[in-house]
């Protein structure tokens, strides 16, 4: 019992030796007074600004405070033209790796040092990027913090728990650039529903009371994609060359680095400006006020915009037309099927379905009705050598319907069942002609790798099936694509229920709207 008393005193020893090695050693602030903020910004009027306001700021991963300086220094520069004094403050990470227990220790030094100087602010926001923006998200919770402010990451992800922006106890600003190699825009489409869902539990039919409810949100709550501008565009606009080891990457940006900064910071700075400004009495420059507002409103109405055809075509709506499509598709009947998906959670629970058909006679007419299965799989990851984060963010689904043999007892056939190649190619047929922009369409076929849909691919079992994902091979500039499926025959030595059935695994829209406006543009490796 000693000896073991012994272990656990040495281990307690030992990690408290490893917390307090962990407390920051040096936490730095920038102020507008430093000479070098003063140096490069003597257009800067400094005299008569009505806002103190501090603004912690937690670094990406692999990526050392140094690096963010120019765009914190252009934050800084950016307050001051709308009235707002201020002060940035950061600490560092060993390896230059954020962390939650550093970053407490980092917090907490930083606010009791503000306290010792006699800094007193109007508000603090804290402040992250990428890695730092999600750690940053449990830690602007407490009472200390007035706002988050959220570069390059989203609320909605599995390191957060796929944590509900509407929710947010407090303003959250949510800035990702369009050119964002690291995290696919269409990630923020999933915040831009939780703050819709949160719309639709009021229940008003009033439309002007609605876009009042919804342009709240967006000033409270804004979700923000800036154009051309990249992931590490934040920074230096350079990737560790361990981190392309990887097979992570950024795109390209269209505009300088200067330019990237200078759009990330006025989005910034109107934020806190506005959240500052709704917490007070009277407004010491409403002008200002104002054209923060609506600048920050024409920008999430802009990133609505941009995210509405994705948005649509991930609808559960959308979703279940699509699915009921591939039904008829491989029916395809002369007569029309009334049809009825039944989502599972599980793949098992989906495998033990049974799809079925029947006829419904009322008032002298027959209608043909189907019950299909479908579950919602892992998204199509690109290339086994990518990261996980690379994949799609649209799941692919797994149909399990009724094959044409199983109709042709009491219907007519049309032709032969449509196959999952072609089903591929009329979709993205209609998403081209349907939901991409005249921009992204040439921009697609002029620079993008292309996708080239080949044979269906058989598989014989299942089990096996269910398993398999879309299969992706690449060569050059161009993509392969195999739906994998598998069928039942409708014959009498096969049990009668488990004849007739068609698996079926093909691209969705959302899938092929991903391909052509951001996947087609990665860099990714050729299949061995």
């Amino acid at each position: 019992a000693c000896v073991v008393l012994a272990v656990v005193a040495s281990r307690f020893v030992s990690v408290k030796k490893v917390l307090s090695s962990l407390r920051p050693k040096n936490v730095r602030f920038l102020t507008i007074d430093d000479k070098e903020f003063v140096e490069t910004n003597q257009e800067c009027q400094t005299d008569d600004l009505k806002y103190h306001v501090l603004m912690p700021f937690i670094h990406g991963a692999f990526t050392s405070n140094e690096r963010y300086l120019p765009l914190l220094r252009e934050i800084q520069s950016s307050c001051t033209k709308i009235g707002i004094r201020l002060d940035i403050a950061f600490g560092s990470f060993f390896y230059n790796v954020p962390n939650e227990a550093e970053t407490g220790h980092i917090l907490e030094a930083i606010l009791k040092s503000a306290k010792k100087k006699g800094l007193k602010y109007d508000a603090t926001f804290l402040a992250g990027h990428s890695m730092g923006g999600l750690l940053a998200i449990e830690k602007a919770l407490p009472m200390a913090y007035d706002g988050l402010i959220m570069m390059g990451c989203s609320m909605w992800g599995v390191l957060t728990n796929h944590r509900s922006l509407a929710s947010f106890p407090k303003p959250a600003l949510t800035l990702l650039g369009e050119r964002d190699g690291f995290l696919r825009p269409f990630k923020l489409a999933h915040d831009m529903d939780t703050l819709d869902e949160e719309l639709s539990r009021e229940g008003s039919d009033d439309n002007v009371m609605i876009q009042k409810k919804r342009n709240e949100m967006d000033i409270m709550k804004p979700v923000i994609i800036l154009k051309e501008v990249n992931h590490m565009q934040a920074a230096d606009d350079t990737v560790a060359e361990f981190q392309l080891k990887t097979g992570r990457h950024d795109f390209d940006s269209g505009i300088t680095l200067e330019e990237a900064r200078e759009r990330m910071a006025e989005a910034v700075s109107n934020f806190m400006l506005v959240a500052v400004c709704r917490t007070q009495t009277g407004l010491s420059d409403r002008a200002a006020y104002i054209s923060a507002t609506e600048t920050q409103l024409k920008q999430t109405q802009q990133t609505r915009e941009m995210l509405r055809p994705f948005r649509e075509l991930s609808s559960k709506s959308y979703q279940s037309k699509f699915i009921m499509e591939a039904q008829r598709s491989i029916a395809n009947l002369e007569q029309d099927i009334d049809i009825t998906p039944t989502i599972h959670a599980l793949d098992e629970d989906f495998l033990y379905s049974k799809p079925f058909h029947s006829l419904v006679v009322a008032n002298s007419d027959t209608t043909l009705t189907a019950n299909i299965h479908v579950v919602a799989q892992d998204p199509i990851l690109l290339h086994p050598k990518l990261p996980k984060a690379a994949s799609q963010e649209s799941p692919t689904f797994a149909i399990k319907g009724k094959s044409q043999d199983s109709f042709l007892q009491s219907f007519t056939k049309k032709g032969d069942p449509v196959s999952l190649r072609e089903l591929n190619m009329l979709t993205m047929a209609k998403v081209l002609k349907e939901y991409v922009t005249e921009e992204q369409r040439v921009k697609y076929e002029k620079y993008g790798r292309k996708l080239e849909f080949l044979e269906d691919l058989l598989i014989k079992r299942p089990p096996e099936w269910v398993e398999t994902p879309i299969q992706l091979t690449h060569e050059g500039n161009t993509t392969f694509v195999r739906s994998p499926y598998t069928q039942t025959p409708e014959a009498e030595f096969i049990p009668l229920k488990f004849r007739g059935m068609h698996y079926a695994k093909a691209m969705s829209p959302a899938q092929i709207y991903e391909w052509i406006v951001y996947d087609a543009f990665r860099n990714i490796p050729s299949s061995e």
